[in-house]
């Protein structure tokens, strides 16, 4: 019986420190599944106000409807930005005792998943698990050269040193490897990437052998987006699952040869794209530059510069080719105009406007891409679609009016005067009831 009633004490007391350890952890539970919910909806509400007119022009010309859903695809990935940091802001400033990556964590899920909904009207053949794998191969594919960058930028010393110059080293290498086809390895072994199907492999060769230029691999890239891609340093093209869902073999043909023209660019060309990576390196060693001072803060700023006109180098370079390998796909077409209807054909599927507004960016517009193929488009020149809406520019302001408001709040809150004597009065923030009960600011 003695032995009976200690087993129990002992179970209570550790069922009891369980208990006790779950309450504490409920805020953050709350928090994390509340944020998750609002932002959800929220998403939701976005995109469904925005679609609400494109939904309207199914009657009207591909060009129209494309203008029409640019912004609200930019809405849409400002929206997967902007809502985690601003639940981030509110969750680090309202509630300290919670951690707040983790709402802006959860945030960040249902932002992504918000998107779901409106690829399926975009795509209707869309499944959710192609849409899922597509999604988390952008994710990744973004994600870790990033965390690559910032984990070299934290860990890295204020002063210049051995350390510094290792770390420097340490994130080429990685990059390098990831330019290499780390990353296209990395997607194969998590089951992302499958091998070209037999239809595209005999597409593929025909093409290749009329070419005199053999790829090293041919994969097929989950997602609706109608697309394909080379990457030079590796020899190895990609074909999404929806362009080989829409396209003719003639028009594929005509593709492949646009992608196995970037597999004959100059071998400079090719040491300039293995050196892209580069041009951020500049911001890795704002830290100990900072830190020094004086002569430090110039350089901090000219490489600064320097990172922006390389990066801006490199844009035009990558246009350049962009042209270079329209003009051979258009001569080693197999079929008369192949090539030009399989341009206007990806830009239909995909929703994507004819025509966009200055010369940023490296594919040229549809319609001069067109007329340089030696095609007049079927329709009139469209202008460029607009880039923002009121809605998007209450997303960009909403952190700053977070901050804001919560800046007049800190100044703003209740204090306590305690009497110090000869010396005068000594103001203490007075306390409030924070997320694990009462805790002083």
């Amino acid at each position: 019986m003695v032995t009976f009633g200690v087993s129990l004490a002992g179970w209570k007391a550790v069922n009891g420190y369980h208990f006790l350890n779950m309450m504490g952890r409920m805020p953050t539970l709350i928090l994390v599944v509340f944020s998750f919910c609002a932002t959800l909806l929220l998403t939701r509400a976005i995109n469904n106000f925005g679609l609400s007119t494109w939904r309207r022009s199914r009657a009207k010309h591909w060009t129209l409807r494309a203008r029409l859903l640019y912004p609200i695809r930019i809405t849409a990935g400002l929206s997967m930005l902007i809502l985690p940091a601003d639940i981030y802001l509110l969750a680090s400033s309202l509630l300290p005792s919670v951690p707040a990556w983790a709402p802006a964590g959860s945030s960040l899920l249902a932002a992504l998943l918000g998107t779901y909904w409106p690829s399926r009207e975009i795509f209707p053949e869309t499944t959710f698990r192609e849409w899922l794998t597509s999604r988390l191969m952008i994710l990744l594919g973004r994600v870790i050269p990033f965390a690559l960058f910032l984990w070299a930028t934290v860990t890295m010393p204020e002063n210049f040193g051995a350390e510094t110059w290792m770390i420097a080293g340490l994130l080429f290498l990685l990059l390098a490897t990831l330019r290499l086809g780390g990353t296209i390895r990395f997607f194969s072994l998590l089951g992302l990437l499958k091998p070209a199907d037999k239809r595209l492999a005999g597409i593929a060769a025909d093409v290749a052998r009329r070419m005199n230029v053999q790829p090293r691999r041919i994969w097929m890239v989950p997602g609706a987006f109608a697309n394909a891609y080379a990457l030079p340093l590796n020899r190895e093209l990609f074909f999404s699952e929806g362009l080989l869902r829409h396209l003719s073999d003639a028009q594929i043909a005509a593709v492949t040869g646009h992608e196995l023209a970037h597999l004959t660019e100059p071998r400079r060309v090719l040491f300039l794209r293995l050196m892209q990576p580069v041009i951020l390196f500049p911001l890795v060693l704002i830290r100990p530059l900072i830190a020094t001072g004086g002569n430090g803060l110039m350089w901090a700023g000219g490489l600064l510069a320097v990172t922006l006109i390389v990066r801006t180098r490199f844009r035009r370079l990558g246009r350049h080719m962009e042209v270079r390998a329209d003009a051979i796909a258009s001569v080693n077409e197999g079929e008369e105009a192949a090539y030009a209807q399989a341009l206007q054909r990806l830009y239909e599927v995909n929703q994507m406007p004819a025509v966009m507004s200055g010369r940023r960016r490296i594919h040229p517009n549809l319609y001069d891409r067109l007329a340089a193929a030696g095609i007049t488009p079927d329709f009139p020149k469209p202008d460029p679609p607009q880039r923002y809406t009121l809605m998007s520019i209450l997303l960009c302001l909403s952190p700053f009016a977070i901050s804001f408001a919560l800046a007049v709040r800190t100044n703003n809150s209740p204090h306590t005067k305690v009497h110090a004597g000869a010396g005068g009065d000594v103001t203490f923030p007075a306390p409030r009831l924070g997320a694990g009960g009462v805790q002083d600011k």
